[in-house]
């Protein structure tokens, strides 16, 4: 295995465009994983920053910011804080990444629904420049060759975020996230959707070792069941 350390975005993308069968390494804890494993990796924590910070009404997460500092934070959007937290092993939320988490954008992710939700968005670099886009675009048209610099979301942004596994430790079967009047869901393996609080029923579900497909409908009408009084519960 290869390590290549640049110092830039301009310097890792180059890499990545020559070394085809490379991955981005931030927190390894996917790259590093059994079955992800390659031969070049590119270490991004040259240039990658982990702080958390206000700019006018958003927060600002550096895309090295750890999970567990991410949940931990009281300036990091309670929606936010509440996924980061969903990771279960204490061990996993010191490495495994914000950014991370998001460039996978992975349906069984852990921020992937609540980043919808709350309409982060990301600041990236695509190759040419550095661009900062709605994290709604980024999970229709990302490239893996593109590098997540940072993460912004207004910090008013509330809400809830439910996941749903057999066990904590095992993947989850669906996460849903819902902030004011913006649903989005996920299911296992690749499903992704997110607009209104119906919007699921236009997923294309598959059933895998977390659930059958009809499983995964059925959570996914009763994740945000409403109580009595209205109120998601």
């Amino acid at each position: 295995m290869r390590i290549h350390r640049p110092l830039t975005p301009e310097e890792a993308y180059g890499i990545r465009k020559e070394c085809r069968a490379s991955s981005y390494l931030l927190g390894g804890t996917y790259v590093l994983s059994i079955g992800h494993e390659r031969e070049d990796l590119i270490d991004l924590n040259g240039f990658i920053t982990s702080g958390i910070s206000e700019e006018g009404d958003s927060i600002i997460i550096g895309a090295g910011a750890k999970l567990e500092d991410v949940s931990a934070s009281s300036a990091v959007p309670p929606i936010i804080r509440k996924a980061a937290a969903g990771c279960p092993s204490l061990q996993q939320r010191n490495m495994a990444t914000i950014g991370g988490n998001a460039a996978l954008c992975l349906a069984d992710g852990y921020m992937t629904a609540a980043l919808l939700a709350a309409d982060a968005h990301v600041l990236l670099y695509d190759g040419d420049s550095t661009v900062n886009m709605p994290y709604r675009v980024y999970a229709e048209k990302h490239s893996p060759e593109w590098i997540i610099l940072s993460l912004s979301i207004a910090g008013s942004k509330d809400g809830s975020v439910k996941r749903i596994s057999r066990a904590s430790h095992m993947h989850a079967a669906v996460t849903a996230a819902v902030c004011g009047d913006s649903y989005a869901y996920t299911a296992s393996p690749s499903s992704i959707m997110y607009g209104n609080r119906d919007c699921y029923k236009d997923m294309d579900l598959e059933s895998d070792l977390t659930g059958s497909a009809e499983y995964k409908r059925y959570l996914l009408s009763v994740i945000f069941k409403e109580d009595r009084d209205g109120n998601q519960s």
